[in-house]
């Protein structure tokens, strides 16, 4: 090959790794809103709705569902002006950022760290096409994890431009996009670590301190960022008791670190959710021992390549640790899952870069091995690229993902319920039942399974079968929202109204914006004629969740009908200081009753004498 077609082949391979990337995720561009976040961050987010200067204020000033990502939400605000709530904008936006990330990576490698074209082809194409990956790119939810890398990439190319240059702006431009990058995701706070190691790895010396000083800004930001999102974390979760030892919690987190590693470069048995094991202390798997060796063999492994200076590997294996460490189970044990396919979406590389330097080392010195390397390599990417593709094809919707995880993971309980989700909402009661039931045969302490049999079981008219499996959801989890809720509407239907309120108004204590709880609780207050009250909460109701707006108005005309015809009794009666009563609070609730207007005229009419 002559050097024109070498040429040639460095300066457009990007194209290449871009088309093959695309197309990798073409069937994620298909894909719904999934009842996994989507529903929280998406569809029941009020920060979304309405692209305003006092929403934006809200988005950037408020934590939402124990995270701070403003920047993030805003994006989704955007979206929502533009299509609402159809999906294939929000998941185009999120192919498209880890295409752009995908790029990123290549220029990353071939202009700024190594300078090395095959580094630079190898681990961005390996970063496109990672399986793993398809989690954060899919999922509408995860739109946090290519955001946030996007920015983070930024800011490293123009941190490393700077490193070059050495000007203001480029420092500016550096920090700008770091700023952009924590906004997006907290797990942005390693960036000071990664160019300290990036200084490392270009054989500077990393006490200098000149190079110190230039770190100050982004480690202080770090530290704020890290402190908002502590507080962020407690103000949802507030504080949690640890539910493993610390012997099981280090266990647990080099067990998902391993995982980590082989899942992100042989995508075998991924998983939308993966459960903790049920057996620990003593009587614990040998898996778990055996990764606690093997990571304590990789710790080993990295301190000698520091000291024979292999520069480069220490490099990939850091970047990748330090990129994983926070969200490892030491740090998140209270968490449902052991680990999430998701969170390798940056970290991972830094093992890319070990594959591209294992490659590149096997090529220059086993000359006989060369064309079994290249063979090997073609491979693996062609088997990488089915396999992201048929993986963006299980992110299809609920029942796709959540057969999935239950079909891998058979006591994953979240999965059995989800899947009952899916046909309460196609109305196909038995399978949800049959599903919600499972769920609890897995993990009989499982509150939200309760909560939605119960649901269902209410709407068949079984109030006392319904009503003992809310209050087992409710004794399980006092804090259970929707529990409290379906419960409080079983007590309005018995005319129970002190307790129907009581359940109500912890429901909206625990979910502010729950839209069903606050139009359930305005229509019992117009059931016990408190309509300023019922008033507040249904408009609230419509403008928190406009779609429903029609739903609720429907619901008040029962409700606007006996307030009229009440005051028109009143009034037969002679009775016109009551009648006006009456017909006022039909016009509290809505503004536009005609009858309640006419008959207000009416009646002063007759009071005037006129």
């Amino acid at each position: 090959m002559n050097k024109n077609s070498v040429s040639f082949v460095e300066k457009y391979s990007w194209i290449i790794i871009i088309i093959l990337s695309f197309t990798a995720y073409i069937p994620a561009l298909n894909a719904k809103l999934l009842a996994w976040d989507d529903d929280i961050y998406i569809l029941n987010n009020p920060m979304i709705i309405g692209f305003n200067f006092d929403n934006i204020k809200t988005i950037f000033s408020s934590f939402y569902y124990g995270l701070y990502h403003p920047l993030t939400i805003l994006t989704w605000n955007i979206e929502h002006s533009l299509v609402e709530f159809k999906p294939w904008l929000y998941h185009f936006n999120n192919v498209a950022i880890h295409l752009i990330n995908t790029y990123l990576v290549y220029i990353l490698f071939k202009k700024y760290i190594f300078k090395n074209f095959n580094i630079a082809f190898i681990v961005s194409i390996l970063f496109g096409l990672s399986t793993i990956h398809v989690e954060s790119v899919a999922w509408i939810t995860e739109r946090k994890d290519v955001l946030y890398t996007m920015f983070y990439l930024l800011a490293l190319i123009q941190y490393l431009k700077f490193s070059e240059k050495r000007t203001v702006k480029l420092y500016a431009f550096s920090l700008i996009f770091f700023v952009l990058s924590l906004l997006s995701k907290g797990m942005a706070i390693t960036f000071p670590i990664v160019i300290i190691l990036i200084d490392y790895l270009q054989n500077k010396n990393i006490l200098n301190i000149k190079l110190l000083l230039e770190k100050i800004p982004f480690l202080l930001l770090s530290l704020a960022f890290g402190i908002i999102n502590i507080l962020a974390q407690k103000d949802f979760f507030g504080e949690k008791p640890n539910i493993y030892n610390f012997f099981e919690q280090i266990t647990f987190s080099a067990y998902a670190y391993l995982q980590y590693i082989f899942k992100s470069v042989i995508p075998y048995n991924l998983s939308a959710f993966y459960p903790y094991p049920k057996e620990t202390g003593e009587g614990m798997a040998f898996i778990y021992i055996a990764s606690l060796i093997f990571t304590l063999l990789i710790i080993g492994f990295t301190i000698w390549a520091l000291i024979k200076n292999k520069r480069k590997i220490v490099f990939g294996i850091i970047f990748f640790t330090i990129n994983i460490v926070f969200v490892l189970q030491l740090f998140m044990h209270n968490t449902e899952a052991i680990m999430s396919d998701r969170y390798p979406y940056l970290a991972s590389i830094g093992l890319y870069l070990l594959i591209g330097l294992l490659y590149i080392y096997i090529k220059d010195n086993y000359i006989k091995y060369k064309k079994l390397s290249e063979y090997i390599f073609y491979v693996l990417i062609i088997t990488i690229s089915i396999s992201t593709f048929n993986r963006n094809k299980v992110w299809q919707n609920d029942l796709s993902l959540f057969t999935d995880v239950l079909k891998k993971q058979p006591t994953a309980y979240i999965a059995a319920n989800n899947i009952g989700m899916y046909y309460n909402n196609k109305a196909n009661t038995k399978d949800a039942i049959k599903y919600f039931s499972k769920a609890i045969e897995i993990n009989p302490k499982f509150s939200d399974a309760y909560s939605n049999r119960g649901a269902i079981l209410y709407q068949q008219n079984s109030i006392n079968k319904a009503l003992n499996d809310l209050n087992y959801a409710i004794k399980l989890n006092s804090n259970n929202s929707k529990a409290l809720l379906n419960r409080g509407n079983i007590h309005y239907s018995k005319g129970e109204y002190k307790k129907a309120l009581a359940d109500y108004n912890k429901s909206i204590d625990l979910s502010p914006n729950n839209c069903k709880a606050h139009i359930n609780r305005g229509l019992l207050y117009c059931q016990t004629l408190e309509v300023k009250k019922a008033k507040k909460d249904l408009d609230f109701a419509k403008q928190t969740c406009p779609k429903l707006t029609a739903g609720i108005n429907k619901q008040t005309i029962p409700f606007l009908e006996y307030y009229n015809k009440t005051g028109v009794y009143y009034g037969k009666q002679g009775n016109f200081d009551k009648a006006l009563e009456y017909f006022n609070m039909a016009l509290i609730i809505d503004p536009n009753y005609t009858e309640a207007k006419q008959n207000i005229l009416y009646a002063k009419k007759i009071m005037s004498g006129n």
